[in-house]
């Protein structure tokens, strides 16, 4: 695929609700849960752009947790391991769908969701 050439002057500016709502979509898809569960702020982390997500993740109660072996082997590890593949796929994705340079990605848990309102964790 070529870029087309674009003839004369003139800017691109890409808002920053535009990459706060790109940033969201990226960490909900990476978590498996709504974009209505995760909220994004954006901040300089020393020139680069640095992600602050806070989520709502969604767990079953823990008495059913114990017992659903096929949702902790979908988390693939434990909760931490699981935040953790999601915050270097959001950095990754982020990066790459933003067109900027990623510094921090600061991702903080909230709070719990009913995981029957959410999409299973990948």
């Amino acid at each position: 695929m070529t870029t087309p050439k674009i003839q004369g002057v003139g800017h691109t500016t890409v808002a920053k609700k535009a990459l706060v709502s790109a940033c969201s979509a990226i960490t909900a898809q990476a978590l498996g849960v709504s974009t209505g569960c995760v909220r994004t702020s954006l901040f300089d982390d020393r020139g680069k752009l640095g992600i602050a997500v806070s989520v709502d993740y969604p767990l079953p109660r823990l008495d059913l947790l114990a017992a659903d072996t096929a949702y902790l082997s979908g988390l693939q590890g434990n909760l931490f391991a699981a935040l953790a593949r999601a915050r270097a796929d959001i950095l990754a994705r982020a990066s790459y769908l933003c067109g900027a340079e990623i510094g921090a990605v600061d991702l903080k848990l909230e709070g719990i969701t009913d995981p029957q309102k959410e999409v299973r964790v990948r």
